[in-house]
C-alpha cells in the first residue's frame, strides 16, 4: 500500500466536509437571495446572520476538506480543531441563537452523533502524532 493513499475512514470525513462546506455555502445564497422574505416574515436571528454563519460554515468547511484531501502541514491536527469549531458553532447556535423551544427536541441524538463524530475523526488522524 502507498504511503499516499487514503484510507476509507479518510474519505468518509472527507466526504463530511465537504458537505458541511456544501450546506454553509448554500445557507449563505439562499440567505442572500432570500433576505427580502426573510425580513418581512420576521425569522430570527435574521437574514445577516444567516448570511455570515452560512459563509463561515462552508469556508471552514471547504479548507478542512482541502487540507485533509492535499495533506497539508500537520493535517490532522487542523483538520481536528476544524470539527471541534463546527461542534462548538453547532452547539452555540444550538443552545444560543435557536429557539429555546427546540433546544430539547432530539437532544440526546445530537450530543451523540457530536461525539461518535469527534471520536471517530480524532481516531482516524490522530492529531497528537507528528505528520
Amino acid at each position: 500500500m502507498q504511503r499516499n493513499s487514503r484510507s476509507l475512514a479518510e474519505w468518509v470525513i472527507m466526504i463530511g466536509f465537504g458537505l458541511l462546506a456544501l450546506s454553509g455555502l448554500q445557507r449563505f445564497g439562499v440567505s442572500l437571495t432570500s433576505w427580502y422574505w426573510l425580513t418581512n416574515a420576521g425569522v430570527t436571528p435574521g437574514p445577516l446572520y444567516l448570511a455570515l454563519s452560512g459563509a463561515l460554515l462552508g469556508l471552514l468547511g471547504l479548507l478542512a476538506f482541502f487540507w485533509l484531501l492535499l495533506r497539508g502541514r500537520a493535517y490532522g491536527r487542523v483538520v481536528m480543531a476544524a470539527a471541534l469549531l463546527f461542534a462548538l458553532i453547532y452547539w452555540l447556535d444550538r443552545v444560543l441563537i435557536s429557539r429555546a423551544d427546540g433546544l430539547g427536541a432530539n437532544l440526546v441524538f445530537a450530543i451523540l452523533v457530536t461525539i461518535v463524530s469527534l471520536l471517530f475523526t480524532a481516531l482516524v488522524l490522530r492529531p497528537w502524532r507528528k505528520q
